[in-house]
């Protein structure tokens, strides 16, 4: 069980309280003394009354006895629980740490054990509540006394002070009456209950297979394991070990039997319900871990809605705007080229002639296109007859 927890200071106080019990007991001796003498010598007692005083006398001394016996027995106490705890602190820590291992293997075969006894109790329970309505009172009392007895809790019990798994108890960080030891005994009986509901499970197939004609194995592992993952099975053997649990706790507290049974009904209900609970809650926590963990459309290599669309236009808008320019830049190219040569073809006179006459004119612009439309903005040299005229424009590439 780990070190032993105890108060030295406490067990120091408790000594010296003793020690003056003691002394108190050697003054009032001293008081008891003189009053049986004052008795004694009082005129006619020696005459007419004969007591026997010596046990009057001797109270004292017993008490003086009794009470120093209880005072060594706590000194020897005091000094076995701390030669405990120094060899359990003086231990290695491989040792110590193999013994916690085993605590917790043999906490969680004790909670399989408890469960088992938790259903026969329950199976138990419920005849003797029906022998008490046909009036088998005996019958009744004597299934009571099985019940009540915590019999796979007092055997460990017995094997963690003085049997086998003491070592196990002494070395081991966990004791075996601890929470975190008891952690490992709800381990095991949870595990108890479902080894009994395959065992159900399997009993059931055997039957079921041998009469269709499967064999009896193979039916029986079907069968057992259907049941371990069946909720309604798990819940059955957790509340029938509710109803044992309960009613052993009914009876231990003093209730009647059929008072015990109440309560052992009610506590099953509540543990075959929390089978339940468990199941969907457990259910519901991983549907919302999977939600969470759930990637986007996106990331799993789907172009979300409109993404598409707006790279194919985007696209287009581009092939469009390329061709746009290149189509007035030649066009431009090609006017200003016609424009150079027509000019070597007229006389200086001639061309001075229409500048100074404003004869070189600007056109006016298009009108405005559709704003669907893309636009590119440019000038060129164009002649009319034997004008020259240099013009601004807008041409528009639809899309």
């Amino acid at each position: 069980m780990a070190k032993i927890n105890y108060n030295p200071q406490g067990v120091s106080l408790a000594i010296g309280d003793l020690e003056l019990a003691n002394r108190n007991i050697d003054i009032a001796k001293s008081e008891i003394s003189t009053a049986v003498n004052i008795i004694r010598n009082a005129r006619g007692v020696s005459d007419y009354i004969s007591i026997d005083y010596n046990w009057i006398l001797n109270l004292p001394v017993d008490c003086q006895d009794l009470i120093t016996k209880q005072k060594n027995e706590i000194e020897q106490k005091a000094t076995q629980l701390e030669a405990y705890n120094k060899d359990v602190d003086n231990a290695n820590i491989f040792v110590r740490a193999a013994a916690t291992y085993g605590m917790a293997q043999i906490k969680m075969a004790e909670g399989v054990g408890t469960a088992g006894e938790q259903i026969i109790d329950g199976f138990a329970s419920a005849a003797g509540f029906i022998a008490g309505i046909f009036g088998a009172k005996d019958a009744q009392k004597g299934i009571g006394d099985w019940v009540e007895k915590d019999h796979v809790g007092d055997f460990f019990s017995d094997q963690y002070t003085n049997g086998a798994l003491s070592s196990i108890n002494k070395y081991s960080y966990m004791s075996s009456q601890g929470t975190a030891a008891n952690i490992f005994k709800i381990v095991g009986i949870a595990g108890g209950y479902v080894a009994t509901a395959f065992a159900g499970g399997a009993a059931a197939g055997a039957i079921k297979g041998t009469s269709a004609g499967i064999s009896g194995a193979k039916a029986a592992f079907s069968g057992g394991k259907a049941a371990m993952n069946s909720l309604k099975y798990t819940a059955a053997a957790a509340g029938i070990g509710g109803v044992g649990e309960g009613t052993q706790t009914g009876l231990q507290s003093g209730k009647s039997f059929n008072n015990a049974f109440k309560q052992g009904a009610f506590t099953g209900a509540i543990q075959a319900g929390s089978v339940f609970a468990v199941h969907y809650a457990a259910k519901g926590l991983g549907k919302l871990k999977n939600a969470k963990l759930k990637k986007p459309n996106a990331i799993k290599n789907k172009t979300p809605a409109g993404t598409t669309e707006i790279i194919e236009r985007t696209n287009k808008a581009s092939s469009t705007f390329k061709s746009a320019t290149s189509s007035s830049t030649d066009d431009a190219m090609k006017g200003a080229s016609k424009g150079y040569s027509n000019y070597n073809k007229t006389t200086n006179n001639s061309f001075a002639d229409d500048v100074s006459g404003s004869k070189f004119k600007k056109s006016t612009a298009p009108a405005e296109p559709d704003v669907t439309d893309f636009i590119f903005e440019g000038s060129k040299i164009t002649k009319h007859g034997d004008t020259l005229y240099k013009v601004k424009y807008r041409d528009k590439k639809n899309r």
